[in-house]
């Protein structure tokens, strides 16, 4: 049985491994069809976790659950993520990642807890059950604004911490000036 939270898998009871002996994609060496016709391919991203699987959906989108937390751990020289399944494995994994983006220029990236506006937005969108051409064009205007063609964060929008203003132990996260922009997520400190 796989690594998980209890509750959360209570109700699975026929287990199915993954095999990625699948043809490459991108910067992967291996794939699984998951239904055969090509739809939705899973692809192994461990790092985050041992196992960690990330899903490629009509080779549109790619939903990377818990390799990337928010679309700005795609920079992964410059902003990391928590990992237990090893950093040179979550390191290589979102190197993966953006060697897919780059074979494929249209993929959109839907992270696991992205908190920012980039995340609201796109989850907002499938909520409805679908994401808008502008919500797609805006995604991508997003990320260009926000890497470079390497993955690299633009230098005005790195993140960094600011305390709280009143000294008590929630301060922000703050990143770009850009309005259209994600500036300020709230971040909790163990002080």
């Amino acid at each position: 049985m796989p690594l998980a939270y209890p509750p959360s898998i209570a109700a699975i009871d026929d287990w199915r491994g993954l095999e990625f002996t699948g043809p490459p994609i991108g910067g992967f060496s291996g794939s699984a069809d998951v239904f055969g016709d090509g739809s939705v391919i899973a692809l192994p991203t461990p790092g985050h976790s041992p196992g960690s699987t990330s899903v490629l959906v009509d080779r549109r989108f790619l939903l990377t659950g818990d390799a990337m937390y928010t679309i700005g751990h795609l920079a992964v020289d410059q902003v990391r993520a928590i990992q237990t399944g090893g950093e040179s494995q979550y390191v290589d994994s979102i190197r993966r990642i953006q060697w897919l983006r780059r074979e494929l220029p249209e993929l959109l990236i839907l992270t696991s807890h992205d908190h920012t506006e980039y995340g609201e937005r796109l989850i907002a969108g499938l909520a409805d059950g679908q994401l808008s051409d502008a919500d797609l064009a805006w995604a991508k205007s997003y990320e260009r604004a926000t890497f470079d063609e390497l993955a690299n964060i633009n230098p005005a929008r790195l993140p960094r911490f600011a305390p709280a203003a009143d000294g008590g132990a929630v301060g922000s996260a703050v990143g770009s000036a850009d309005t259209s922009a994600p500036t300020v997520t709230e971040v909790r400190e163990t002080v």
